[in-house]
């Protein structure tokens, strides 16, 4: 049962594919990989596993250098992380195959015997790498310092919380509560996490530079029934917010916990008991934080932001619209903090709860729309939406995926927030005949000039553009009818290089590639080993590519 459990947790984690149609073409590329460079290094380090569904053979290599630096790291591997730091350094969750036995967490330091975390204190039951955000990178410290995870030690189904440096020495911090979320400062100096038992979870703080001192309780005390729901850091480690329903049961109202002055404020005014607040997020300079809220009219949710010095004062972000519409909970501040914009998605004019506009609110100057107005009138049964937008990490462009130029006819469209060159906003994505689709996902890369994505004219690819459309590029030739994507294409951190997979529903097998962007190079992750069925889970070193450029 233990087992079947992981194994389901770690599907779930995989990618799913997009869509799969196309022409009679072959996708393979030519696995001609870049000329060899002998000398490993984290700044091209690529990780992966040989299995589909876990218990796969973890391996890395240098991506300048694939042939010569492939390193086996460990077997029956589940779910592995790099170490943020500069230090070769991976986490792991393994099991013994033959036998029914616990999950057990590994250090690895590349060149070195691994180190079994668990081993000490884990008989039976099982354990769990818990990435407090949902991704198993988190569990690592931002800088690499240490890492946390839970485990069942003594096998009655309640997990304990565990830390355990970067040297492999482990202690344990909490065993006495059920401990379902944690999160680092952004500094690595303190952790966060929500413990608690099924009638209520509060909120808990462990400052590492106080090893001594055991996990304390921050929030305040609770009504009877009450829970603290949600947490998370500002940017600069001095503050945390949380949601709970601190003093009315069913009643989610939002606070700041002020670490550096040791109190707690309620962010917004006080609003009648049967509305409710959801979404906190905090501005990139922590001094803002944004919410959603029927504060004003009941079950209708709208944004609104206020300021850490002068809480409880909040200032409503989008203009009035249709009592049935809502704002939608996907809204994003810039990134740049210097720049106090926060773009958001409503329903949008007329009357039509499925027409998404997208909006940039900036403080001082008021809500700017984004997207091109939708036709006025529209077939019965026909409506347009911006389906989802994205910052460029430098936070001057957004970009965004709508159907608004034809009727479920996706494109991309990119608005620069800083230098506009017209109203109009330029479509980035190679021009699409009736019916074809840009795929949901898109991804800018690290330095903001280019976006990838995959689209489909009855032949699907995998695409990068420029920011401005006048240049781009197919990655691979168009799949045919047996094939389909295999979970996304992603940037290396620098932007590098791609990975992308493609799998064939014929023959259930799948390939996956590293598109190398400066050589144009393809690399076919089989071609490093006759041995290699099946690779997946593929992951960039997340220790800065860019220091080798």
């Amino acid at each position: 049962m233990m087992r079947s459990f992981y194994k389901l947790l770690f599907t779930l984690m995989c990618f799913s594919s997009l869509f799969a149609c196309g022409d009679n073409t072959s996708p393979d590329p030519q696995n001609n990989p870049p000329p060899p460079d002998s000398t490993f290094s984290l700044n091209n380090a690529v990780g992966f596993l040989t299995s589909a569904d876990g218990g796969g053979q973890l391996y890395v290599f240098d991506a300048l250098d694939p042939q010569n630096s492939l390193i086996e790291v460990a077997s029956e591997v589940y779910e592995y992380s790099w170490t943020p730091s500069a230090k070769e350094q991976l986490a792991y969750v393994t099991i013994d195959p033959s036998v029914e036995g616990p999950l057990e967490v590994y250090l690895a330091t590349l060149g070195e015997s691994p180190l079994n975390l668990t081993e000490e204190f884990l008989d039976s039951g099982g354990v769990l790498l818990y990435g407090g955000g949902g991704t198993s990178n988190t569990l690592w410290s931002p800088d690499g310092s240490h890492l946390v995870f839970m485990a069942d030690s003594d096998n009655n189904g309640q997990y304990e919380l565990y830390l355990a440096d970067d040297t492999g020495h482990v202690s344990l911090l909490n065993a006495q509560e059920i401990n379902i979320r944690f999160q680092w400062s952004p500094d690595s100096s303190q952790f966060a996490y929500l413990a608690g038992s099924l009638a209520g979870l509060n909120l808990y703080l462990y400052d590492l530079s106080n090893p001594e001192q055991p996990p304390e309780k921050i929030n305040d005390d609770l009504i009877a029934g009450g829970s603290v729901s949600f947490f998370d850091w500002s940017p600069d480690s001095n503050s945390i917010i949380y949601l709970a329903d601190q003093e009315v049961v069913g009643k989610k109202e939002a606070y700041l916990l002020d670490l550096t002055a040791s109190n707690i404020t309620k962010i917004h005014p006080d609003f009648p008991d049967d509305r409710e607040v959801s979404g906190l997020k905090f501005s990139p300079d922590s001094h803002w934080i944004a919410y959603l809220a029927d504060q004003d009219t009941l079950s209708k949710d709208e944004l609104y932001i206020v300021n850490t010095s002068d809480l409880g004062n909040s200032i409503k972000v989008n203009d009035d619209f249709e009592d049935i519409g809502d704002v939608e909970d996907d809204y994003a501040w810039s990134p740049n903090p210097n720049n106090i914009y926060l773009a958001y998605r409503r329903d949008g004019e007329p009357d039509n709860d499925q027409e998404f506009e997208l909006y940039v609110y900036k403080h001082g100057e008021g809500n700017i729309k984004i997207n091109d107005d939708f036709p006025s009138v529209l077939p019965v049964g026909m409506d347009r939406a911006v389906i989802s937008f994205a910052w460029s990490p430098n936070g001057e462009k957004i970009a965004y995926l709508s159907d608004i130029a034809s009727n479920d006819v996706n494109q991309i469209s990119v608005s620069d927030l800083i230098s506009p060159s017209s109203e109009i906003d330029t479509t980035v994505n190679n021009p699409l005949v009736e019916g074809g689709v840009v795929g949901s996902y898109f991804q800018w890369n690290p330095d903001s000039s280019q976006l990838l994505y995959r689209a489909s004219t009855g032949k699907p690819a995998t695409y990068l553009t420029s920011a401005d459309g006048t240049e781009s590029l197919k990655l691979h030739q168009n799949l045919i009818w047996t094939q389909a994507f295999r979970g996304n294409p992603f940037f290396s951190p620098d932007g590098r290089a791609v990975s992308y997979s493609i799998s064939n529903n014929s023959t259930d097998t799948y390939d996956s590639y590293l598109y190398i962007l400066e050589s144009g190079e393809t690399i076919n992750f089989k071609s490093l080993s006759s041995d290699f069925e099946f690779v997946d889970n593929i992951t960039f070193s997340p220790h800065d590519w860019a220091e080798s450029n």
